[in-house]
């Protein structure tokens, strides 16, 4: 049971990385449609989310989900996803309004941005690990 369980987690973040990928040419298209003076403003708005997104996937843990009730384990999984996807495409809108700003591409702070949103993938798998360890 724990290897399914392990999967799905494997399978949702997939499905996570491919939504991402998707959704960036239709965020950079309609960034692309504002005016430089709005950037700062998706800025700004942008890292306030992604801080509430942040609170969350830290308030959320595993070790306190029924792991062995599908439903459950489905809704956490759920829970999990809308976090993940959410911090990563505002991310992607903080990164394309900061590039789209200064009309350079700041290949640093994007390479920044996808350590920061490894960081998250790893620490999903992490606390399902410890959660995992109390499963029987």
């Amino acid at each position: 049971m724990k290897q399914k369980i392990i999967k799905e987690n494997i399978v949702k973040n997939l499905i996570i990385a491919l939504a991402l990928v998707l959704s960036y040419f239709p965020i950079k298209s309609f960034l692309g449609s504002l005016q430089i003076v709005d950037y700062s403003m998706v800025g700004v708005i942008s890292s306030l989310l992604i801080m509430a997104f942040l609170f969350a996937d830290y308030a959320f843990t595993y070790t306190s989900s029924n792991l062995g009730s599908k439903w459950e384990r489905m809704l956490y999984h759920s829970i999990t996803t809308i976090i993940m996807y959410g911090t990563g495409a505002l991310l992607e809108i903080s990164i394309l309004a900061i590039n789209l700003g200064i009309q350079k591409n700041f290949v640093f702070l994007g390479f920044i941005a996808f350590l920061f949103y490894i960081s998250l993938v790893l620490y999903d798998f992490w606390d399902l690990n410890r959660a995992l360890k109390n499963y029987k």
